[in-house]
């Protein structure tokens, strides 16, 4: 299967005296960073700013049937602002509403019972666990660390969800870069690129691959060529689907991206009708 061509960095063919890095974001505002960085990360967001939080983002939800806040996940936003939340399937949530009833959850990779791999300095190697337990502030114990807690900035190093083959050794190794201050977009990029001429059909790289340049190169339209190849070798993956009919919503092409969400719809029925049959 034939894949987007690799886009060719500006530094990279201008040299490293080159110190503006201009890209256009989703909307096509231009955006200059310094010394060839991209500029600070700007998520698509068909709400244009409204919304109060992002598709994808990790938040705890103010329940009332339980008296508690819950941990919930945005999974889809609107023009206007109002956001749709994974405990709450078609109820959308008003911007008035997320300020009552929604924060932001702090930052935790892992929850209890995950299979993970921990770094071994001892075994010279990463070893398959689980996590035991989890704390508030995010950190961990594992099975094969007893007593030990392993705060966040130890877990990104140390800890991460299992890798089988070099393709997801590179995406956790991109996925790594892009969550330093300022994110190595450049670099992960090319770790993203790497594994696709490992693999050219690797579903988590173009995934990778796309949401950074949308999101900090605002390369539309390879990423639209990504999300499609996505959709080629798996046809349900919902966050393709979800996120590839935002960008032709920003783009103007709201009638394809209303097919691409009703088939979102579709295929997340199915799946948490599959779900239920299977806790039975």
């Amino acid at each position: 299967m034939t894949r987007p061509s690799p886009r060719q960095s500006r530094r990279h063919e201008e040299g490293d005296d080159f110190t503006q890095d201009c890209s256009r974001s989703a909307r096509g505002s231009v955006r200059v960073s310094v010394k060839g960085r991209p500029a600070q990360h700007k998520p698509l967001d068909v709400s244009n700013g409204k919304a109060l939080f992002l598709k994808g983002q990790k938040v705890q939800y103010k329940s009332v049937t339980q008296g508690t806040w819950v941990d919930a996940e945005v999974v889809m936003v609107r023009e206007d602002g109002a956001v749709m939340i994974d405990l709450k399937d078609r109820h959308w949530f008003e911007v008035a509403d997320q300020m009552a009833k929604f924060r932001a959850r702090p930052r935790r990779l892992f929850d209890t019972g995950m299979d993970v791999q921990y770094f071994s300095v001892t075994q010279g190697g990463w070893t398959d666990c689980i996590v035991s337990d989890y704390r508030e502030d995010g950190a961990v114990q594992i099975s094969i660390k007893d007593n030990y807690w392993m705060k966040v900035p130890e877990q990104d190093e140390k800890l991460r969800a299992p890798c089988f083959d070099r393709c997801d050794e590179l995406v956790w190794e991109a996925e790594k870069l892009m969550r330093k201050t300022p994110p190595e977009c450049h670099a992960a990029e090319e770790k993203y690129r790497e594994a696709l001429q490992l693999d050219p059909d690797h579903v988590t790289s173009m995934l990778g691959l796309a949401a950074l340049l949308r999101d900090y190169f605002g390369e539309l339209v390879e990423a639209e060529q990504l999300f499609r190849a996505v959709l080629e070798e798996s046809p349900f993956d919902l966050t393709a689907l979800s996120d590839l009919g935002d960008l032709l919503k920003v783009v103007g092409r709201g009638e394809d991206a209303k097919q691409l969400h009703k088939k979102w719809w579709k295929v997340r029925d199915r799946l948490k009708e599959l779900e239920e049959d299977a806790c039975c």
